[in-house]
């Protein structure tokens, strides 16, 4: 049980900072134009 709540923490911080990463790239192109 431990280790599936790892993997969800895991995969919910990796989609977090991916979904950042994106976000701020997005925003740094919309904002240039």
């Amino acid at each position: 049980m431990t280790n599936y709540r790892a993997g969800l923490i895991a995969n919910f911080v990796r989609w977090f900072a991916f979904g950042c990463f994106v976000g701020s790239i997005i925003n740094h192109f919309t904002g240039r134009q």
